[in-house]
């Protein structure tokens, strides 16, 4: 995967056009899988497309759109979407729980209205 593809960086605007239009709007998640087989991608990629993702919401000032994306066995984003909130710097004094639902419900607040 050479994420300065042209393919990588299209998914990658795909998948955040998708959130932020199909699933934030309506209030939803997603689960990953359902989310990579929309944009054409596969369970190895996406992480690092969610990643991309993180980083595009954080320096623009919205709200993270891959909390909405969420594990099917578990219900809830990878332990990753936290370990990347940290790696931005903003999950200081909050558990992964609490960073979780605070960001899925700005995500529903900013895009459904």
């Amino acid at each position: 995967m050479n994420q300065n593809s042209p393919q990588f960086k299209n998914r990658c605007i795909a998948a955040r056009l998708f959130l932020q239009h199909e699933v934030a709007k309506k209030r939803a998640t997603i689960f990953y899988k359902d989310l990579w087989e929309i944009i054409g991608s596969n369970r190895f990629e996406i992480a690092y497309i969610l990643g991309t993702i993180v980083t595009m919401d954080k320096a623009e000032g919205l709200p993270l759109l891959s909390s909405l994306v969420i594990s099917k066995e578990k219900g809830k984003p990878s332990f990753g979407f936290y370990e990347m909130g940290g790696i931005v710097g903003i999950t200081s004094n909050i558990t992964e729980n609490e960073f979780i639902k605070k960001n899925q419900q700005e995500c529903w607040s900013y895009y459904s209205k």
